[in-house]
This record gives structure tokens, C-alpha cells and sequence, in this order.
């Protein structure tokens, strides 16, 4: 099966956002998620919001990230997931890995489709950065949702020297 082009341009309804080109301060190549922009697993694309902070991404699932057939694995659900939010709180200003991730599956999300991730950081405490996600396939069909609690680390101890 062929996959389609990369993403093509898409910009939220809302005005306010912008495209990050280059979403965290560390080398994108090897991400498992957004590493291959013109792969058949996973395609993804990155909006923040200038004033609030959101970050939305607009993701393609393709069939090598199959689970259940036609439909997406739980793990790479999970793993962009971890990463939209991660970029949320990189973006927020915080240099951050995942401590913990609780997902709720709610509805089997067919391959193939794009679909949009939202992400946001609702509390800062001490070290602590709660994210709050969710993945839609149109607007509030939600597929998955997830808290993720961040721990601040010292950013040069991940080989990043600056957080944007």
C-alpha cells in the first residue's frame, strides 16, 4: 500500500496559531513519532497558539502503526500522545521528560485518516507540569484523551541547550 504525500499545509480555524517548524529543541531525526515525514507509519505537523499555549498537531496514521486491523496501534496513539504534549510543555517553557501517562482508548481510530491532536498545559507545580491531550478525528470525536505529568530536568543534561 502506497501512502499518500506528507501532510499538506492545514491551519486551525481559530486565528492565533502558528507553525512550528521545528517543535522541540532536540534533534527531530530520531523521533519514533514525527522522525519521518514521509513514512508510512506516522506524519506529523505542529500549531501553537501564540497567546494560550496550545499545541495542536495535525497527525496521519498510517498502515505501518496497524494494531487491531485497519485501525491504529494503542502504543503509537500513546506515543503522539506523549509527544504533542511534551512539545506543549517544551513550549510553555519548561525542559521536561514524562513521568507518567494515563490514556483513556475510547473509540477504535481508523488508519489512513488525518486527524488533529490537541494538547495544553493546565498545572505547574514545583517540577511538576500537568499536560492534558486528546486525539479527534473530526471535531469532537475524540479518540483518545490523556494526562501526562511532566518532570522538569536540567535541559543540558538531555543534550539541549535552550528551551525555546
Amino acid at each position: 500500500m502506497r501512502a499518500p504525500d506528507p501532510l499538506p499545509p492545514y491551519a486551525p480555524d481559530e486565528p492565533g496559531f502558528e507553525r512550528l517548524e521545528n517543535p522541540e529543541p532536540v534533534h527531530r531525526i530520531r523521533s519514533f513519532v514525527s522522525g519521518d515525514p514521509f513514512g508510512n507509519r506516522l506524519r506529523v505537523a505542529f500549531w501553537r497558539h501564540v497567546e494560550r499555549g496550545e499545541v495542536r498537531a495535525r497527525v496521519w496514521f498510517g498502515p505501518d502503526a496497524e494494531g487491531p486491523p485497519g485501525h491504529a496501534h494503542g502504543g503509537s496513539l500513546a506515543a503522539v500522545l506523549d509527544e504533542v504534549m511534551g512539545v506543549a510543555a517544551w513550549h510553555a517553557g519548561h525542559s521536561v521528560v514524562l513521568g507518567r501517562l494515563t490514556v483513556d482508548y475510547k473509540r477504535p481510530l481508523p488508519l489512513m485518516i488525518d486527524t488533529i491532536t490537541f494538547a495544553e498545559v493546565r498545572s505547574v507545580a514545583g517540577r511538576r507540569i500537568e499536560v492534558h491531550g486528546r486525539i479527534e478525528s473530526e471535531p469532537g470525536v475524540v479518540h483518545t484523551s490523556a494526562v501526562g505529568i511532566f518532570v522538569v530536568v536540567d535541559p543540558e543534561k538531555l543534550g539541549v541547550l535552550r528551551v525555546p
